[in-house]
């Protein structure tokens, strides 16, 4: 899965520093993140390429191809949140510090991240800003220990649609739905589109809803993605990301991620991967489980 802003190493723009030791810093580090961002874009398109040419031969090089490719992905992933931590770690600069921590991925670590939002306002003990952040994390931290569970409830959300009108996924309760959370800047999100075409063909929109949440600031980018999808979907948008109603409410911490819920509004299963998508939820559909 993939966390957060794990390709976009961006400014918030909540805080700034300029003509100072920090942000020359700041913005070497920024520049090498890029660059190495950009690479990471490159091994992803790649991978995708793989995969689009695997199914029309069964070569074992190909196979071989796709395997190595996928691990020279992880590893630049992983470089790019080793960078992130390291550098939010030591950077003497409070402005700094809370310009990167947006970037910083700590999965489901909770114990984790609370070590380092409390070591960090420990660090800066002047600094209201990053005492207001430990406080919020805090928080987000609580929220997310009680994950929901398959046979749980899920609360409905409320997010405008692709016409800016507000759409509730309550409205889906007594049908099937399929939501997922996905993002433009996310390329293993993609893996999905297929099982979610896939699945509009097996069952209409009245059998099966779908909706699809965009975590994602850049609306413009989400609005042309959108507009290229071959397949019949309700598609949301929650700009203020990981801060944002969908997070907060269903608490989950990567995309891609997703919940499939049964007619009651009960979780059956979450987080399935794309090649188990269509066989799980046509199971449930005709079967009732």
């Amino acid at each position: 899965m993939i966390p957060r802003n794990y390709l976009l190493p961006v400014i918030t723009g909540r805080f700034e520093v300029q003509q100072s030791t920090a942000s020359r810093v700041l913005k070497q580090f920024l520049d090498a993140q890029l660059e190495l961002a950009g690479e990471t874009r490159a091994l992803a398109s790649r991978i995708e390429i793989e995969r689009a040419g695997k199914r029309s031969r069964t070569e074992t090089g190909s196979l071989k191809a796709i395997d190595s490719l996928k691990k020279a992905f992880d590893s630049s992933l992983f470089a790019l949140g080793k960078r992130y931590r390291s550098f939010a770690d030591t950077v003497k600069s409070p402005a700094a510090f809370l310009l990167i921590y947006d970037n910083l991925e700590f999965g489901n670590d909770y114990a984790g991240q609370e070590k380092f939002i409390t070591t960090a306002a420990a660090r800066f003990p002047s600094s209201p800003s990053i005492r207001a952040l430990r406080e919020e994390v805090l928080a987000y931290i609580k929220v997310m220990k009680e994950e929901f569970q398959p046979g749980d409830l899920l609360p409905a959300i409320t997010l405008p649609d692709k016409e800016g009108r507000d759409f509730s996924t309550g409205s889906l309760k007594g049908k099937y739905y399929l939501i997922d959370f996905w993002s433009t800047w996310c390329p293993q999100c993609l893996a999905y589109n297929r099982g979610k075409q896939a699945l509009r063909k097996l069952f209409p929109a009245g059998q099966l809803g779908g909706v699809s949440v965009a975590i994602d600031e850049e609306k413009q980018d989400w609005e042309n993605n959108i507009r290229q999808q071959p397949f019949d979907w309700i598609q949301l948008i929650d700009t203020q990301m990981w801060r944002g109603v969908a997070v907060r409410t269903l608490k989950f911490d990567s995309i891609p991620f997703n919940f499939l819920v049964d007619p009651q509004g009960r979780i059956l299963q979450k987080g399935l991967p794309p090649d188990s998508l269509v066989s799980v939820v046509t199971r449930a559909i005709t079967h009732g489980r």
